[in-house]
């Protein structure tokens, strides 16, 4: 099975992902972006990483990043 990450809006402010579903394992690397971020997480779980504290990410869960916000992403299925 392959990931599905919906990248449903952006715009010079805000961008909206979707995370519906996660092969055995999906990880997104230390990264940032210039605008801020929302994602929903459908159905999967695992953790969400930012300024060095880690948090549980379960299915139906929403993740707000600022702007120039370090983070990673672990989701399992």
């Amino acid at each position: 099975m392959k990931s599905n990450i919906n990248f449903g809006y952006k715009d010079d402010h805000i961008s909206f992902n979707r995370i519906s579903r996660v092969a055995e394992r999906l990880v997104i690397e230390s990264h940032s972006h210039e605008v801020y971020e929302v994602i929903f997480i459908k159905s999967a779980s695992g953790s969400y990483c930012i300024d060095g504290r880690e948090y549980s990410l379960n299915r139906h869960d929403l993740v707000f990043t600022r702007p120039f916000d370090i983070h990673t992403i672990n989701l399992a299925q």
